[in-house]
């Protein structure tokens, strides 16, 4: 439509359209075409792009937290998507390389098989261990490809991990023993990793 309110009042021969046949923007097709018609414009259309549906594997997140402790039970968990494999049995590889030893090879934390969800769905998968070297860590999440995955580059996600050897120092200030300072020292001090000063 913007090129028929551009070209208004010049004579226009046609107009080609290149399309994959999806719509996400813009007015109605049928409308604008209707428009055109009227005014006389014939449209060419040429249709790119495959008829058969795309098949699609992806890690789309990779959540983990910043920092553990050695011995902590660290949760690391995918987010998985597929198009066209709904309920196809997949594998999902979860590794660790260290960042400061680029020439250790990566070791493996833990493999899961799962069947992927309805198409767009996401599927959470979860793995638990505890890292027991301190050293900042890459985590990767990888889905083994299925056949007539159309891109296997979003098939895998990384996601760093700081584990640390060193206590967490507080200061506790309280102008007396109430009930919430008597409660917070007591937690801090139960605490194997918090190390505590009290003013």
């Amino acid at each position: 439509l913007d090129v028929l309110e551009h070209h208004r009042g010049h004579p226009l021969a046609g107009i080609v359209i290149i399309t994959d046949g999806g719509q996400n923007a813009g007015p109605d097709p049928l409308s604008a075409a209707e428009q055109l018609a009227e005014a006389g414009i014939p449209v060419h259309t040429i249709g790119i792009g495959s008829t058969e549906p795309q098949r699609r594997l992806a890690v789309t997140d990779l959540i983990a937290p910043l920092r553990a402790f050695p011995g902590d039970l660290v949760t690391v968990t995918a987010q998985l998507q597929a198009h066209g494999y709904t309920g196809r049995l997949a594998e999902v590889e979860l590794t660790s390389r260290s960042v400061d030893d680029e020439q250790a090879a990566p070791s493996r934390v833990g493999l899961e098989r799962v069947s992927l969800p309805a198409d767009g769905k996401l599927l959470d998968v979860a793995f638990e261990f505890e890292p027991h070297e301190p050293g900042r860590f890459i985590y990767q999440a990888t889905l083994q490809p299925l056949t007539g995955d159309t891109n296997r580059q979003d098939n895998h996600r990384e996601a760093e991990l700081d584990v640390v050897a060193q206590q967490t120092r507080v200061l506790l200030v309280a102008g007396g023993p109430s009930r919430d300072y008597r409660f917070l020292r007591i937690m801090l001090f139960r605490d194997p990793i918090m190390q505590v000063d009290v003013l």
